[in-house]
């Protein structure tokens, strides 16, 4: 009578198992459900979903409602539904310090003072050392310096000192690795003047873009020329907040 049992539970047991694909389909049905996106742009929310979706699902855009419309199993909304939820986050804060200042050869003109290291940050200083040590330029002079707040997907605008302009654009504020990254589409540096009219005139003298670590310094460097004995240095240094 034993085996009989044994054979009887593992006829059983795979019964249950053997569940129709009917059944299975009642368990995790396929559903639409919308998603409103309120921050982050909409196509990157739909790139970021797509992955997620099975064989049975889709996503399309309604960009005046800033929403999503997705189809698929109950389990794979639910995940989504959480997903978007970690992603689409107000924008956040930046602080951004910025130090310009003027590097000057001065190697054959010894009768012409170096700066004061003492008007420069600590932090600054030892860039400046750094450079006195693999550049030519050995002699440094402040040209302005300013604390700026900037938003995710937003530009700020503001005057370093009465000749020199900064303004840029952050696009996004991420964690990468368990350090934060802020991406610039955009950074220029103007310098301020005035015409014969009085009116004010601006003149481009470095752009760029690219990401930069929170807490770390970095530094940008512009000559008009290769031969040039002066070049301008701006430092930056970014906290997300």
């Amino acid at each position: 009578m034993r085996p009989r049992t044994a054979i009887a539970i593992a006829l059983a047991v795979g019964a249950l198992l053997a569940l129709p694909a009917s059944a299975q389909e009642d368990a995790d049905p396929i559903r639409a459900r919308t998603f409103r996106v309120e921050f982050k742009p909409l196509s990157e929310a739909a790139e970021l979903i797509e992955p997620m979706l099975t064989d049975d699902g889709g996503v399309m855009m309604r960009p005046r409602q800033k929403s999503l419309i997705v189809e698929d199993r109950s389990s794979v909304l639910e995940r989504i539904g959480q997903v978007l939820e970690s992603f689409d986050l107000p924008p956040r804060s930046v602080k951004v310090t910025f130090v310009l200042f003027l590097g000057r050869d001065i190697r054959e003109k010894p009768s012409r003072p170096a700066s004061s290291a003492s008007v420069f940050s600590e932090d600054v200083n030892a860039v400046i050392e750094a450079l006195a040590d693999v550049t030519k330029w050995t002699s440094y002079e402040p040209l302005g310096s300013r604390s700026v707040r900037g938003q995710e997907g937003g530009g700020t605008v503001a005057d370093l000192s009465s000749d020199y302009r900064i303004s840029f654009e952050i696009d996004t504020v991420t964690r990468r690795g368990g350090e934060e990254i802020v991406k610039f589409d955009r950074i220029v540096l103007q310098r301020v003047g005035r015409d014969d009219e009085g009116k004010e005139t601006l003149e481009r003298l470095y752009a760029t873009a690219g990401t930069l670590k929170t807490g770390m310094l970095n530094v940008l460097g512009a000559a008009s020329a290769p031969g040039a004995d002066r070049a301008l240095f701006l430092t930056m240094q970014v906290e997300a907040e």
